[in-house]
């Protein structure tokens, strides 16, 4: 293979080297192969036989989206907004007639961390966290909810009702998996091009997160099609699905284009997830 040039068009220039970013693995593989890699966060950005967006917002701005205009093949430069309202299958409005349990969320990705934390109007008291007071809590005004944090209601009738006018938030319904022992089952798929690694993990809390997660084991078996499908459908050549089978269908939670790995997993699996993912990009050089 001819040696190419790589650009990484990202809001995050440090942190693309140095940490838990799955892209900050891929990189050295890449160099050791001996490509070269730029990065760059504003226009006029560099010449590169290939350029992968990697902005770690729910809606990539504008000015990144320029280099459409720029390289021949822009990775995930056709999947620049992954909200819950382009996400998600299973969105519920105040008029829809659902009986089971409900979830909220943010539309932003992440709770709408990354968003609130680049905004100048960044709040504590807009973020939803462990010690929040649901029920004396003041809905209309959350912008962010910590990921682990968000809430399940046993009923749609339970939501608050500043959550249905809050624009930032979200209600899904709640379609969890189990595994043999209760314990909820989530699944996660690590794509890039035609590579792709799956896993799935267990936690004790209905809402998985790196923080109280009980078991990762990596799967020998493809995603199921219908993933894949809702892959085609987003148009993402580079990320992570956070997905669940309940009962036999597939539920989409996230679609992240800015995957992370813990620095555990990075080590522990190297060979077996990193390696096989970092040749994903040699279908578009």
């Amino acid at each position: 293979m001819h040696k190419k040039t790589i650009a990484i068009v990202t809001d995050k220039p440090k942190s693309v080297f140095n940490s838990s970013y799955l892209i900050s693995y891929l990189i050295p593989l890449w160099q050791d192969r001996g490509h070269r890699v730029v990065i760059s966060t504003k226009w006029p950005f560099p010449d590169a036989d290939v350029a992968l967006l990697h902005v770690d917002l729910t809606r990539v701005p504008l000015v990144y989206r320029l280099i459409s205009k720029k390289y021949p093949v822009v990775l995930n430069g056709n999947f620049p907004d992954n909200s819950k309202a382009i996400v998600s299958q299973h969105l519920l409005k105040i008029e829809d007639h659902y009986a089971g349990p409900v979830i909220v969320k943010t539309n932003g990705n992440f709770g709408g961390m990354p968003d609130i934390a680049k905004s100048s109007k960044g709040d504590s008291r807009r973020v939803l966290n462990e010690t929040s007071n649901l029920e004396t809590l003041n809905w209309h005004a959350i912008r962010a909810i910590s990921p682990e944090s968000y809430p399940v209601f046993r009923d749609k009738s339970d939501v608050p009702a500043g959550v249905w006018r809050n624009r930032h938030l979200v209600v899904e319904k709640f379609l969890p998996e189990y595994d043999g022992n209760g314990l909820y089952r989530m699944r996660a798929c690590f794509l890039f091009g035609d590579q792709e690694v799956n896993m799935v993990v267990t936690s004790e809390k209905p809402v998985i997160k790196g923080s109280n997660i009980c078991s990762r084991e990596l799967l020998d078996e493809p995603a199921p099609e219908a993933l894949r499908v809702l892959r085609k459908k987003l148009k993402i050549d580079f990320g992570r699905l956070d997905y669940a089978v309940s009962e036999g269908r597939v539920v989409l939670y996230d679609a992240n284009k800015t995957a992370t790995l813990s620095r555990q997993s990075s080590l522990e699996w190297a060979d077996r997830v990193i390696r096989p993912l970092s040749h994903g990009i040699e279908k578009y050089l």
